[in-house]
C-alpha cells in the first residue's frame, strides 16, 4: 500500500476537486464517488508516482502526463469544452486560483497557451492534473458508480478506453495495493 500520508493527501485534492469543480452544487455524497473516481484514476495511471508516461520525454508534448496521466488532446478538448461552458469554467477557476482574480488565460481559449508549457504544469502541478482528469470524466452524462469495481468498469469505458491497454482488473488491483480498504473516502 502507498503512504497514507500521500494518499491522504491526494484524495483532498481529488476530494476539493469533485466538490467544486461542476456547473452547479452536487450533494457531499455525490463528491465523495467522483473523488473516489479520481483517486483510483491516479492509483491506475501512475500509481502515485509515474508523471511523465515511460518512453516519453519532458521536451515534447507527446504521451501522458501527471499522476491521472493527461493527454494534450484531452487537455485541448476540455479547454475548448470550458470555452462553451461558463459556469463550469467559473467553478475551475475559482478551484484553481482560490477565488483570486488571476488570469487563467489558457481556461479560457486554447489557443492562448504554448502546449509544452501547459503539459510540463500537469505534470508537475498535482491540482492541475485532477482538474483535467475532473473535465474529462464531466464529458460523460452517467452517474459514478460507488463500489471499486462498478468504477473500475466506469474508468475503462470513460477514461482509459477501448483504446488503452488498462483493464477493469487493473483499476481493481491498483485500489487494493495504493490505497487500501474498498470503502476509503466513502
Amino acid at each position: 500500500m502507498s503512504e497514507p500520508k500521500q494518499v491522504e493527501a491526494i484524495h483532498r485534492i481529488c476530494l476539493s476537486c469533485a466538490r467544486f469543480v461542476y456547473p452547479r452544487t452536487i450533494s457531499e455524497e455525490y463528491a465523495r464517488r467522483v473523488a473516489r473516481l479520481l483517486l483510483g484514476t491516479a492509483a491506475t495511471e501512475s500509481k502515485f508516482i509515474d508523471r511523465r508516461q515511460m518512453g516519453f520525454g519532458w521536451d515534447h508534448i507527446g504521451g501522458a502526463w501527471g499522476l491521472w496521466q493527461v493527454q494534450y488532446n484531452s487537455t485541448r478538448e476540455s479547454i475548448s469544452r470550458l470555452e462553451t461552458r461558463p459556469l463550469v469554467r467559473a467553478a475551475t477557476h475559482r478551484w484553481l486560483t482560490g477565488g483570486s482574480p488571476a488570469e487563467l488565460s489558457f481556461l479560457t481559449d486554447a489557443e492562448a497557451y504554448e502546449p509544452l508549457w501547459l503539459m510540463q504544469a500537469v505534470g508537475t502541478f498535482d491540482r492541475l492534473g485532477c482538474l483535467f482528469a475532473r473535465l474529462h470524466y464531466l464529458r460523460k452524462p452517467e452517474p459514478v458508480p460507488l463500489s471499486v469495481p462498478e468504477m473500475a468498469d466506469y474508468w475503462k469505458e470513460y477514461y482509459n478506453t477501448e483504446k488503452g491497454v488498462g483493464k477493469p482488473c487493473d483499476f481493481v488491483e491498483s485500489w487494493d495495493r495504493m490505497i487500501g480498504p474498498r470503502d476509503f473516502g466513502k
